[in-house]
């Protein structure tokens, strides 16, 4: 019998070497590897894997888990139910201004990341430099939302005069509600209640920075606003104060705060005027009260000028309201006060005061009847007959009567109480009933000449002086019409036209 193992015995224990070999390597897969290897790293079976639910496990370091306070939300922000923008899921927003409280911080991918009640937020999202309120932390109305305290409306029912040139009126009291009309200067309305800076009257709400309605101890009751046009100019001029104490005002404006007061002598520079105002390094004084050595500007509060009887000569006070002094100075006893509107009567003047049955008032806030205001005008009469008044209102006397078509030359122009009286040299009239040149009225529009070398004339009439002609073919614009007896006369930018050589088409 033949034996393989006996005749080979080198191939029987190269069998066992090869065995045993497969058996080592098969051990030491099934065994783990060796604790000093530091190979296949990947293959440890005891890995931590990390559950993305589980926000305490999803960073790498706990930077501060005692918690960092309270803080406020600076920016809307998502809060996410880890501290990852990859992983974790949106489960909410805050608003800026929330107050919220850090439980602990965290940082993540190079993110800072702040866990509070809410869930994660980044860090760069919150102001931590922040006291808290006195409500829960865990409060969510943002602050952008919450409506501005505004001061209840008061009650006043005072008069008061508008100093812009023109104030707009607005449907509520702020700048971007809607615009419902315009005062003038100088029209005198009534205040019905006030709040945050703004009055409403009968017409809706204006700011009260460009209304009158109270003297400031300088005799300057009328005041300049500066909000609605108006030059400014730069001087640098020296001038020296007239006044016994004048006031320095923020902005060119008697309603403006009171920043300081200059003393009378004081030597001042003017840097720039605008509307009657001149602003120093200080800030903000009435020209009427400094004397440039130009003759442009008066004092107004010396009572050394020349005394001349005047003989009852009639004005109008144009300041809301104007003192009343015991002698012609400002630094004289204030005795009573006058107010816008009132008419008063002139016994005599001394420098720029003037004495009426009360006491001294400054003439610069007087109207005088019979002189040139600012608001001068030409006109025609519109009512078929107008009566002239001894002053501006219908309880003054009548003193004559101006007829339809009858040319007038309007000295100067007041309103109260929503109604404007022109001063003619004869008295008072009713502007309602005036066609004042150059405004637009009924018959407005563009026409062409249809006749050679129309004349341009002063007036509606043929009797008023030519002052221009037109061409057969030039186009017209018309401003206004106006029929008188048999004639309809057109006003245009230069005077006025017969419309009957005036096509409208």
């Amino acid at each position: 019998m033949n034996c393989p193992f006996k005749k080979h015995p080198s191939r029987i224990l190269s069998l066992i070497v090869v065995l045993t070999l497969l058996l080592g390597m098969l051990t030491g897969c099934l065994g783990g590897k060796d604790k000093d290897s530091d190979t296949n790293p990947s293959s440890d079976p005891n890995l931590n894997l990390v559950d993305p639910s589980d926000p305490s496990d999803s960073a790498t370091e706990d930077t501060n888990p005692a918690g960092d306070g309270f803080a406020v939300v600076t920016q809307q922000v998502n809060v996410r139910s880890t501290c990852s923008n990859e992983s974790g899921t949106t489960i909410g927003f805050l608003d800026p201004g929330t107050e919220v409280e850090i439980i602990r911080t965290q940082e993540a991918n190079g993110i800072v990341w702040a866990l509070i009640r809410q869930g994660w937020v980044p860090m760069d999202s919150l102001d931590t430099n922040y006291v808290p309120s006195d409500t829960q932390p865990e409060q969510t109305t943002p602050e952008e939302t919450t409506p501005t305290e505004t001061t209840a409306p008061e009650t006043t029912n005072i008069k008061g005069v508008i100093t812009a040139s023109e104030l707009t009126i607005r449907k509520e009291p702020s700048t971007d509600s809607e615009k419902v009309g315009s005062y003038q200067n100088s029209d005198v309305v009534t205040i019905l209640e006030t709040q945050n800076g703004w009055g409403r009257t009968s017409k809706g709400w204006i700011s009260m920075q460009y209304v009158k309605t109270t003297a400031d101890g300088t005799e300057t009751g009328s005041g300049t606003g500066t909000g609605t046009g108006g030059s400014t100019t730069t001087t640098s001029t020296k001038g020296t104060v007239t006044a016994a104490e004048l006031n320095i005002r923020k902005e060119a404006s008697t309603t403006s705060e009171k920043v300081g007061s200059y003393k009378k002598g004081d030597t001042i520079t003017i840097l720039e005027t605008s509307n009657g105002w001149g602003r120093t390094d200080k800030g903000w004084v009435s020209m009427k009260y400094v004397n440039t050595g130009s003759g442009t500007t008066s004092g107004g509060s010396t009572s050394g000028g020349t005394t001349t009887t005047t003989s009852g000569k009639k004005g109008v006070v144009i300041a809301s309201e104007l003192n009343i002094r015991k002698t012609a100075s400002t630094s004289s006893d204030r005795v009573g006060s006058y107010a816008y509107g009132d008419r008063v009567t002139i016994l005599e003047t001394s420098g720029s005061w003037g004495r009426t049955d009360k006491g001294w008032i400054c003439m610069d806030y007087v109207y005088q009847d019979g002189t040139t205001g600012s608001k001068s005008c030409k006109g025609i009469v519109t009512g078929s007959q107008l009566n002239i008044r001894s002053g501006p209102g219908t309880g003054y006397d009548k003193v004559a009567a101006l007829n339809s078509g009858d040319r007038v030359n309007v000295l100067e122009r007041i309103t109260l109480d929503g109604t404007t009286w022109g001063c003619v040299s004869k008295g008072w009239i009713c502007m309602d009933y005036v066609y004042v040149d150059g405004t637009t009225g009924t018959g407005s529009g563009t026409g062409t000449v249809t006749g050679n070398g129309l004349y341009i004339r002063s007036g509606p009439g043929t009797n008023y002086d030519s002052v221009g002609s037109l061409n057969k073919g030039d186009t017209v614009k018309i401003l206004a019409q106006f029929t008188f007896g048999d004639a309809t006369w057109g006003c245009t930018e230069k005077g006025w036209v017969s419309m009957k050589y005036v096509d409208m088409g």
